[in-house]
């Protein structure tokens, strides 16, 4: 298969996931896009040595099951993982096809975004705010839960 063929009929080609996934992986957007890719990408991608961004950037083992949960969930979320005292929360967007093809979500300090947790109605906001850019793009349903 060569690098630029497009996995599963749809998604960014994969030299393109390769490129970005090395810093995007830090990020909930990043996560909440490479949770709904195929499970055979994801493994290539996390066969490849990952760099730590920072001392919270998840190890390949961390970032499998955090995917995991992310596909349950239809939420990412990531605490100073990319840059320190910055924080994200984001859920995937899909098109007419069930492709993740993007994500929506809040970037802010650490504090204001993740307190303890995601801050209050901050989950459900992103998700309604994914869910209605998805069903404009023509998915069925939000979240697809492959």
């Amino acid at each position: 298969m060569s690098n630029t063929t497009r996995q599963g009929g749809g998604g960014p080609p994969r030299h393109l996931l390769r490129f970005r996934f090395h810093h995007h992986r830090a990020t909930s957007f990043g996560k909440a896009i490479l949770a709904f890719q195929p499970r055979q990408l994801i493994e290539d991608l996390l066969s490849e040595s990952l760099p730590k961004l920072t001392k919270r950037t998840p190890s390949a083992a961390a970032l499998r099951r955090e995917l995991e949960t992310i596909r349950a969930a239809g939420i990412a979320t990531e605490r100073d993982e990319a840059i320190l005292g910055e924080s994200s929360l984001a859920a995937p967007i899909f098109d007419h096809a069930a492709h993740a093809v993007g994500a929506i979500g809040v970037v802010g300090e650490t504090e204001r975004i993740l307190p303890r947790g995601p801050a209050k109605g901050l989950s459900a906001a992103v998700a309604e705010a994914a869910r209605g850019v998805s069903r404009e793009l023509g998915a069925a349903r939000w979240p697809y839960i492959a």
